[in-house]
């Protein structure tokens, strides 16, 4: 596993703004253990400019998820465009689709998602957290945290994470999808199939939740930390890339690094922030997911 962060805002009023930004990201993906593939036509950081129009992209990399295993049974590789958001054509945006195999040129060939956003609403301009962590079965892209724990809309996030056997072990059947977008959540799984693997994006966290309004519990003047539930993730068994906690009871802006246990283990996740919501369909609260940090 490798991780990684850096402090960025999100604005790129010009090229060289928009060069700057995306190398960060370029290069910490690099260092997760992200490995750029030798398709042709990928973007150029000294020279690529950015588009005066918004949700434009201006070029893109082909990345492999780390050696392994799994990687060998079922590879994974990530395309990754780099441009402009849908709220501005001055803050930064990317999207993300998902194949197994490019016909060298960056083109996926044979199964692969749709492409799917993850923009900023708007910019910071004094600079905002940004992590990212990576192995063979899971990814974390959590840009622009910190600013406030009652929005999300500079935030842009990523998670990918392998299915689940019912102990927690990674399964080479299929990936599980997060992504934040100009304050929207969609949760997917590729590959769709069937009833079980639903087409449609769910905008709801499946999670094992009772319900309630998730309000912090205060002795004294200590604030006592809410319960964090596991997150189900499209295929039933709980992802081990993210939990789900009553934001209402963690009051903290995303950014947070906090100790969860997932499958009986304990795992680092990053707190990316509050949503106004409801969960699994049974209740309506502010909501927030943490997603893998190590």
């Amino acid at each position: 596993m490798a991780k990684t962060s850096f402090v960025s805002q999100s604005g790129i009023a010009s090229d060289a703004a928009f060069r700057v930004l995306g190398l960060l990201v370029s290069n910490a993906l690099e260092a997760i253990g992200l490995t750029k593939t030798a398709d042709t036509g990928q973007i150029d950081w000294a020279t690529v400019t950015k588009s005066a129009s918004t949700a434009t992209m201006s070029g893109y990399e082909i990345r492999a998820f780390p050696s392994g295993t799994l990687q060998t049974d079922n590879p994974l590789l990530v395309k990754i465009s780099y441009g402009t958001s849908s709220a501005s054509a001055t803050v930064f945006g990317f999207t993300i689709q998902i194949g197994h195999t490019t016909d060298g040129a960056g083109n996926f060939t044979g199964d692969a998602s749709d492409t799917y956003t993850c923009y900023s609403n708007s910019n910071n301009a004094n600079g905002s957290l940004c992590f990212l962590s990576c192995d063979e079965e899971h990814l974390t892209v959590a840009l622009f945290l910190g600013i406030s724990a009652t929005t999300t809309s500079y935030y842009a996030a990523c998670s990918l994470d392998r299915l689940r056997d019912v102990s927690g072990t990674a399964l080479a059947t299929g990936v599980n999808v997060i992504t934040l977008s100009v304050g929207t959540y969609k949760q997917r799984m590729f590959p769709a199939s069937g009833t079980q693997f639903p087409t449609t994006a769910l905008t709801e966290p499946m999670t094992l939740y009772p319900g309630g309004s998730g309000e912090p519990v205060v002795v004294g003047k200590n604030m006592c930390f809410a319960n964090v539930y596991p997150y189900l993730g499209c295929a039933g068994n709980p992802d081990l890339n993210a939990v789900v906690y009553p934001a209402g009871a963690m009051p903290l802006p995303g950014g947070f690094v906090l100790p969860f246990s997932v499958y009986g283990v304990a795992h680092n996740y990053v707190l990316i922030g509050p949503y106004t919501s409801t969960l699994g369909g049974n209740s309506s609260a502010l909501w927030g997911i943490g997603l893998r940090y190590e």
